[in-house]
């Protein structure tokens, strides 16, 4: 359930400051996971307050030692897959004491993915793909089909994990999948 409040408050955050500024920007996930440190918004109610971004003493909704920052990142196939290769970099075999971790984690990449596929979709002319009622971007495609051939030569001893994102990847962007 928490995941599911983190992920509706990023999606509104980002819609917001698209319609505030006239203009794509999104914060690195890293610094948005946990949403832990800003107060709890009703963003459908506020939304208005929010595109302000007015402090309180200002007659806005956001606390008065508020500070909105916007990081950029460079977001391409390469450093998508270079994204998620660091995690095995880093943080060695996948096994079921950092399972969890890793299912976390692997969140961040396939995030820039949609971002990646999202953004070349709307700006770029470009080969596309459909599947079932979306269509993708073949470059983001090509990059999922990677991603997905990381994770199974990287999938440790783990129960669970890379198995469910490889699946759900695979559904998403319309490609065969079986283990």
């Amino acid at each position: 359930m928490k995941d599911k409040i983190q992920d509706e408050k990023l999606r509104v955050i980002g819609e917001c400051q698209q319609l505030a500024l006239g203009a794509v920007i999104v914060n690195e996930p890293e610094h948005l996971d946990d949403m832990d440190y800003l107060p709890f918004y009703d963003w459908r109610v506020e939304e208005e307050g929010f595109l302000k971004g007015l402090t309180k003493k200002d007659g806005g909704i956001l606390p008065d030692d508020n500070v909105r920052i916007y990081l950029p990142k460079d977001i391409n196939s390469k450093s998508i897959l270079a994204d998620l290769n660091h995690l095995y970099t880093q943080f060695g075999d996948v096994g079921e004491n950092n399972e969890e971790y890793y299912s976390c984690e692997v969140r961040k990449p396939i995030r820039f993915l949609e971002i990646y596929d999202s953004i070349l979709l709307e700006n770029h002319e470009i080969e596309t793909v459909q599947t079932d009622d979306k269509v993708h971007t073949k470059l983001a495609q090509d990059t999922t089909q990677e991603m997905v051939k990381i994770m199974m030569e990287n999938q440790g001893w783990a129960e669970l994990f890379p198995y469910e994102e490889c699946e759900q990847l695979a559904d998403l962007f319309g490609f065969p999948f079986s283990l």
